[in-house]
């Protein structure tokens, strides 16, 4: 699979893409940041189908026997919230968290130039994966210089790629992960469900993880 060569509209949205994670609503949208047009409508949400996480082709993207919790998920009902109408998981971890690639794939964007800790939306170090099917993985507001690969390298499912941060929209050191239709967009209606086969905690019946649960990553 060749590397992917983004233009300059999606490179500026993924710059500007930020959760605004933390214990309360987001401090401003997601992309394109402060002054957005309003969020997408939820009807993206209710068209969810989740994959049973025993079939999913996805791994928890933080070191087996580890646990983190979810502390913001798919589809909010608070537009205030940074995740209203988009799929996407919130998880709290130590700065400096190992991270793992959820599925084989090609590093497609790699940006890692942001300093932890300056809360400014757009300043989001990003990490993103294109899979065999075109999917695209994204791990967000990673750690300063903390990215292990570059666009163009192959990964492997369980390789160390990156280490968590708390840079841009942040309300404290996390992990943000998304999954992507395609290279095209990374508007919140071309999010999809994710499921993950190794995860060990309370799941829905949808199989999707629920809001503060802590998981644990396990063996496969």
């Amino acid at each position: 699979m060749r590397g992917f060569e983004p233009g300059t509209a999606f490179l500026a949205a993924v710059l500007l893409a930020g959760c605004g994670g933390g214990s309360g609503p987001a401090v401003v949208p997601d992309a394109p940041g402060a002054g957005a047009p309003p969020p997408d409508p939820p009807g993206h949400c209710e068209l969810a189908v989740f994959t049973p996480p025993d079939q999913s082709p996805y791994r928890m993207p933080y070191g087996i026997g580890t646990a983190h919790t979810m502390f913001q998920g798919n589809c909010p009902p608070d537009p205030t919230w940074g995740h209203f109408g988009m799929f996407a998981y919130d998880f709290w971890m130590p700065l400096g968290t190992p991270l793992y690639a959820a599925r084989d794939g090609t590093v497609i964007w790699a940006n890692a130039q942001y300093r932890d800790g300056d809360h400014t939306p757009g300043h989001e170090n990003n990490l993103l994966i294109q899979h065999a099917d075109g999917t695209v993985i994204r791990y967000g507001h990673l750690t300063f210089d903390g990215i292990v690969v570059a666009v163009g390298d192959l990964v492997r499912q369980g390789d160390l790629v990156a280490h968590s941060g708390d840079t841009g929209n942040s309300g404290g050191p996390h992990l943000h992960v998304d999954l992507l239709a395609d290279s095209m967009s990374v508007a919140k209606t071309n999010t999809l469900p994710l499921t993950f086969r190794n995860a060990g905690g309370r799941l829905a019946e949808s199989g999707e993880l629920l809001l503060n649960e802590t998981y644990t990553a396990l063996p496969d």
